[in-house]
């Protein structure tokens, strides 16, 4: 369960620290930043696993969430796009049947149409917007896309340990800095820069990779869910507090039909059904019980 809530807070600092560092070019944050977390796995180089099946799939997840939530920050509103891009908790619910082959129900069906309302009216005051924008969004979705199939996909390459997620960071990264050297011009960050990028790196984009790994191992699907929907909510509050960005009266509307969408499909709606929120109660008094987490 800790592992699950410390993951939780890492990535509601991520979008926050990205704000400071909107003047590097995306390939060069993601190859930077992810190279740091693959650092971290060192000491435990005897452990990784040479899985090609795994190491394919955390490329996939790992460095495509991250470039394209990068680009999206760089094209649209920082806190707009971070929103977006928090639909990943509900699309894991909605993707779970084609992946991982679970059933889906009327509340699948009906917090996938609240989420995806929320996307069209954060987008309906920009569609017109010649900025360019609407494609920051496209990229935030994309984002969302990736890191929900991720999810689901990583459970059914075998068992894989922590170290080995540290490898796949930091071929990901070494990767996104050959793209960076072959099609960006160079950003030499300063002093202040080059602390967020530590902080990011060692951070939200490495530290919480392991003790995501960890938390989905340990920890239920539908309470992990659960535990997600914290995400965007302390997400976009640090945003607003910490950041010149604020969100309009039809962005907050917005942003309460995404992640009430995501509640509203693990709710429980079938008598006998233990909702996520039930199942989280007690794995937490399951872990206060026994000392260790379930």
């Amino acid at each position: 369960m800790f592992a699950g809530l410390f993951t939780i807070a890492l990535w509601s600092s991520l979008a926050v620290l990205s704000a400071q560092l909107s003047q590097i070019p995306s390939f060069q944050l993601t190859g930077l930043t992810l190279s740091m977390g693959g650092l971290l796995s060192l000491p435990w180089h005897s452990e990784w696993q040479f899985k090609p099946a795994f190491i394919a799939l955390g490329i996939y997840g790992l460095f495509g969430y991250h470039f394209f939530l990068f680009s999206s920050f760089k094209l649209a509103p920082i806190v707009e796009a971070n929103v977006i891009q928090y639909l990943w908790p509900l699309l894991i619910v909605l993707l779970s049947p084609i992946i991982a082959h679970s059933q889906i129900g009327l509340r699948h069906i009906l917090g996938g149409t609240f989420g995806f309302f929320g996307v069209v009216l954060m987008l309906m005051e920009r569609l017109h917007d010649p900025s360019g924008m609407i494609w920051g969004y496209v990229l935030a979705f994309a984002a969302a896309m990736i890191w929900s199939s991720y999810s689901l996909l990583v459970k059914r390459v075998g068992r894989i340990n922590s170290a080995t997620v540290g490898l796949c960071c930091l071929i990901s990264g070494l990767l996104a800095l050959v793209l960076s050297l072959a099609t960006e011009v160079p950003y030499n960050p300063n002093e202040t820069e080059w602390l967020y990028l530590i902080l990011a790196g060692f951070g939200p984009l490495g530290l919480s990779f392991y003790t995501w790994n960890i938390a989905i191992k340990q920890i239920e699907p539908k309470i992990l869910g659960g535990l997600s929907y914290l995400t965007p909510l302390l997400s976009t509050l640090w945003l607003v507090l910490l950041t010149d960005d604020c969100l309009s009266a039809m962005q907050l509307l917005a942003s309460c039909f995404i992640v009430g969408g995501s509640i509203l499909s693990s709710m429980k709606i079938k008598t006998g059904e233990e909702s996520w929120a039930h199942q989280l109660l007690r794995a937490i008094a399951k872990w206060r019980h026994q000392g260790t987490p379930p």
